[in-house]
């Protein structure tokens, strides 16, 4: 096949095994139209015979843009060297027909040859019946005169049009499908004086006496509707809209301007036209007319469309000229200057492009930005990044440039690992080069990118299948990459061990989001930035919705499901979704009937239909339709009626009648309708549901809304305030509310939520046909049958025990907790108590001590002192009747004197284990029992105790140590050894074995009840004092 497939032919394996169409990549699966033969050839079949234009898949027949190939193989957008288009354009060749020429490569006819009216052949003289008249580029066949043409398609003439046919614009058509002037002729606007009826498509001189004469046509009788192509009909088409104010079926073009034709929107118009504001619509250029027969806007012959829709002989500079369909027009080779008049080879420095890499702007329009590169013009700055006050894109604070500047850069907190950070840039580290075009960093000749695209490998783990245009080790479509990043999968893990979430980027299964990043409405995928309207509970960093419901795709928080949804409460993320109702299905965010293009919604927004039934409006919004009413739509969905039934409350937004009034309306306060806000002077109630004059008792007013005090939750019943949900209850947020609900495996029954079947387990929030081992069946004051348990349930909630080990007894001495809810944690952290005792004070969920007291020795009340000793810590004071080993005693507070127990002394001091106190010096407190190194002369007598390697004051040092400077050193040399025996000796041989008994002073306040201790029993004054 000439110039279609490389010649380097690329070998492929694995997984992308398949050879692509082009021959040059390889391919997980076949492109579509086309099938491997036996060799792994992606190839076309019987039914697709012919390859794209884009090599992308296989085709029944060529585009109309497209030639076929000179094999009939393939279809080209441009024929290969040294061949042509033929003469119609369908196939490319290399030589032209007799009586044909090659006119820039393209066969067209010689001078003095006709072309035929099917554009196939050239004439050198017209068939019977013809005339040779002058057309654009050559000379072409036509009809004689008045002869109509046989069909719309002009390709052969006849002397009349068949019986029961018309002729319109010289051709002869099957229906008139515009008005009819005679009873043979067709005409698309009626001749001057006579006026168009809307009702029988016909041109008269006066309009009938029940129809009124507006401007140029004969209105719609009144029980009749206008719709946009000026026709009475009974009901608007399936793709108007009824518009109520104008009384007249309308069709609306969100985003863009209808065609010439009125058929469809498209976002910008087409050659030689402008869009026309005031009706979004495209219409011909000031110099360009309206061509009804291909219905576009022409030049005259012989001019070129330029891209401000004028007319001229030529395309100026920095354009190329294209045809179309036989048009002739200019499009810019660069960009449209920024006013918009010609098209430049680049923007003037320090102008920006727009979004489509189209236009040149001197400043980029509100609301655009200047974008991170400061060279385009962006709707919003990317990922990570914040404008400043400059309106240009940045990186947010904390994060760089993950790839270099003039590109697209994402913002990061790291460079990844194939990657260095250089001025606070990315670039590409040793090993790897950066690609421009993919935004990467490569790996170097023979080693493949790993998956994550942070390492260099020599092959690509088992499962995961090698990529030859990527050179990269990838996943398929659909899949991610597992949190270990050796597999592929069809699902991230969300199971009781793992609950993995979906990277920013879609592409990997991650055990938790990073920093900086939150899980999103539906915990599924990690973000970047919590959506309006929600916020982020931490510390997890999950994202919930504070105002309304997550929406159908769980991207954002909506005050009330749309048409064909309704809401339902997600136990997993804790939380009101909206889901489509049963028989539709979610199409790009809509709910729809199945068959979307054909099917109407009916009153129910349930059940689909291809129409509306009589009396009923048809109304289009985006994808799907659906039938309403002019007044109310009646309680059963079945019909429209003009008033409610009396019961039932009219629904004053929605236009229905209802049983109760549905969230987001509240019930008026004489509770006959419903609305969106409560009127000046009225409050809403506790449940939202509802306008009162006043709240109940124990509510309070809040900004005219109804609140629980203190953040208490709402009743189940939604009257009352209350500490903790039932059981079966589970608090869920809703509008800021916090509110007890049942659970999806209860039933409200007598206001009390109750097992469908079975028994409420032990956890008190599931169901359970028979009771756990250890547990009994028992019955509830509200009826509702329970597992029970005849001391404690455990914290785990799943089995029955004796006692609450390292947690706490419930309120209700039911179960063991680990934080009590309601109530408070008692003084020994044992127990929870409704509220704290007399001179207690709550604090972190847990009952300490106020000020200046201290806890008892028996942890049950608050003392003003101790009459022993204090164990204190960072939240708490506690009486203790000695200092447990190894804790010390210290005088902290030297303006109380209150000795305290630590773990261990400040640097500067020491501990005397003879009494378990702190010392700032080694030395005998006792100063009538002091022993002197000299009793002769009385000198060093405080220098007695010596200090170890564990800064303890101790008799004498141990074997393999003498005493330098006061304190115990390991003995060095026998030089040593010789000292520490003179030291001994001199110490301790002359004094001799003395008996001393260590008299300990405690110091304690006036008037506090402390008092001072007898000495301690004497003790051997040679034994060792060690630990």
């Amino acid at each position: 096949m000439l110039s279609l497939i490389n010649s380097i032919q690329v070998a492929c394996s694995g997984a992308y095994k398949y050879q692509a169409l082009d021959k040059n990549h390889c391919l997980f699966e076949c492109p579509y139209g086309s099938a491997p033969d036996e060799n792994n050839n992606c190839v076309c079949g019987a039914d697709f015979p012919l390859i794209s234009g884009n090599m992308q898949g296989c085709v029944k027949q060529c585009h109309s843009d497209e030639a076929l190939s000179p094999d009939s193989k393939a279809c080209l957008i441009t024929c290969p060297p040294y061949y042509f288009l033929n003469l119609d354009k369908s196939k490319c060749v290399q030589l032209c027909k007799d009586g044909e020429t090659n006119v820039e490569g393209n066969c067209k006819c010689k001078e003095q040859y006709s072309l035929s009216l099917d554009m196939k052949s050239c004439y050198l003289t017209c068939p019977s019946g013809q005339i040779s008249k002058q057309g654009e580029t050559m000379n072409i066949c036509g009809c004689v005169g008045e002869t109509p043409y046989k069909s719309s398609s002009k390709q052969t003439c006849v002397q009349s049009c068949a019986e029961n046919e018309f002729i319109l614009l010289l051709s002869c058509v099957a229906e008139c499908g515009a008005l009819m002037h005679n009873a043979t002729h067709c005409l698309p606007h009626c001749p001057p004086n006579t006026f168009e009826n809307l009702i029988t498509r016909t041109c008269v001189e006066q309009c009938p006496p029940d129809q009124k004469q507006i401007s140029t046509y004969c209105s719609c009788p009144s029980n009749m509707f206008l719709n946009h192509l000026n026709e009475c009909v009974l009901k608007c088409d399936s793709d108007e809209v009824y518009d109520v104010i104008q009384k007249m079926c309308v069709r609306i073009c969100k985003g863009g301007f209808f065609d010439l034709e009125q058929k469809k929107c498209v976002s910008k118009c087409g050659l030689g036209q402008i869009p026309d504001m005031d009706y979004d619509t495209c219409i011909c250029g000031p110099h360009t007319e309206f061509n009804p027969e291909k219905i576009s806007c022409d030049c005259p012959t012989g001019k070129i469309t330029q891209i401000d829709a004028s007319c001229a002989d030529s395309c100026p500079d920095n354009t190329v000229m294209k045809e179309e369909n036989g048009r002739q027009y200019c499009e810019c080779s660069g960009f449209v200057s920024s006013d918009g008049l010609k098209c430049v080879q680049a923007c003037e420095k320090g102008e920006f492009i727009d979004r489509t890499n189209s236009f040149c702007y001197k400043t980029c329009p509100k609301p655009l930005f200047i974008d991170i590169t400061q060279t385009k013009c962006v709707d919003v700055c990317g990922p990570r990044q914040q404008i400043n006050s400059n309106g240009i894109c940045v990186c947010d604070y904390g994060y760089i440039q993950a790839i270099p500047n003039k590109l697209t850069p994402i913002c990061v907190t790291e460079c990844d690992s194939t990657q260095i950070a250089q001025n606070d840039i990315c670039t590409c580290s040793q090993g790897t080069t950066f690609n421009p075009e993919k935004n990467k960093c490569y790996c170097n000749e023979n080693k493949i990118l790993s998956a994550d695209s942070f390492n260099c490998l020599d092959s690509c783990p088992e499962g995961l299948g090698f990529e030859i245009y990527e050179q990269q080790c990838k996943c398929i479509v659909n899949t991610f990459l597992t949190a270990d990043k050796q597999n592929c999968i069809e699902q991230c893990l969300h199971d009781e061990l793992n609950d993995q979430k979906i990277s920013v980027d879609g592409y990997q299964c991650i055990q938790k989001c990073p920093n900086r990043q939150f899980t999103n409405l539906n915990s599924l995928k990690c973000i970047d930035e919590c959506p309006l309207k929600s916020s982020a509970q931490y510390p997890q960093r999950i994202c919930r919705c504070t105002s309304g419901m997550v929406s159908l795709d769980g991207s954002q928080c909506v005050e009330s499901c749309g048409v064909g949804q309704y809401k339902y409460f997600n136990e997993t993320t804790n939380q009101f979704m909206c889901i489509c109702n049963e028989g539709l299905t979610l199409v790009e965010n809509q709910c729809i009937c199945s068959q979307y293009q054909s099917s109407v919604i009916q009153l129910d927004w349930k059940t689909c239909s291809s129409t509306c039934p009589e009396g009923q409006i048809l109304v289009k919004q985006g994808l799907f339709q659906y039938c309403t009413c002019e007044e109310f739509i009646s309680q059963s969905n079945q019909s429209c009626v003009s008033t409610c039934d009396p019961g039932q409350i009219t629904d004053l937004v929605n236009i229905r009648c209802q049983i109760d009034c549905v969230f987001p309306l509240m019930k008026t306060l004489d509770g006959l309708s419903c609305i969106l806000e409560c009127p000046p002077g009225q409050l809403q109630s506790l449940n939202r549901q509802s306008c009162v004059s006043s709240c109940s008792s124990g509510v309070i007013n809040e900004f005219n809304r109804c609140v629980c005090p203190n953040f208490g939750l709402i009743s189940l019943l939604g009257n009352q305030c209350v500490q903790e949900c039932n059981f079966g209850e589970q608090q869920i947020l809703f509008e800021q509310l916090s509110i007890c609900a049942c659970r999806r495996s209860f039933v409200k029954q007598n206001n009390y939520c109750m097992c469908k079947s079975g028994f409420i387990n032990l956890d008190w929030n599931s169901c359970t046909e028979s009771c756990p081992a250890g547990s009994s069946e028992g019955e509830a004051k509200s009826g509702a049958k329970l597992c029970t348990c005849s001391k404690y349930i455990s914290t785990d909630k799943k089995q029955c025990v004796d006692s609450c080990v390292d947690s706490l007894v419930s309120l209700d001495n039911a179960r063991c907790q680990e934080r009590c809810l309601p109530g408070s944690a008692d003084l020994s952290n044992s127990k929870c108590v409704a509220q704290c005792a007399e001179n207690q004070m709550k604090d972190f969920g847990r009952c300490f001590c106020e000020q200046t007291y201290l806890i008892s020795v028996d942890s049950s009340t608050c003392v003003n002192n101790c009459n022993a000793y204090v164990i204190a810590t960072d939240y708490l004071a506690h009486c203790v009747a000695s200092c447990p080993f190894p804790k010390a005693k210290q005088f902290n507070d030297y303006s109380t004197l209150v000795p305290e127990c630590v773990d261990s002394c400040p640097e500067s001091e020491f501990i005397n284990r003879a009494d378990q106190f702190c010392v700032k010096k080694c030395e005998y407190l006792n100063e009538s029992l002091r022993i002197c190194e000299s009793n002769a002369d009385k000198k060093n007598c405080n220098l007695v105790q010596v200090i170890n390697e564990q800064k303890t004051c101790v008799q004498k040092c141990g074997a393999g140590y003498i005493v330098k400077n006061n304190e115990c050193v390991v003995v060095e040399d026998k030089k040593d050894n010789k000292a520490l025996i003179i030291s001994l000796s001199v110490v301790f041989g002359v004094v001799g074995l003395v008996l001393v008994s260590i008299g300990v002073y405690y110091i304690a306040r006036k008037n506090t009840g402390y008092k001072k201790v007898k000495p301690a029993e004497e003790a051997d004054a040679e034994a060792d004092i060690y630990v």
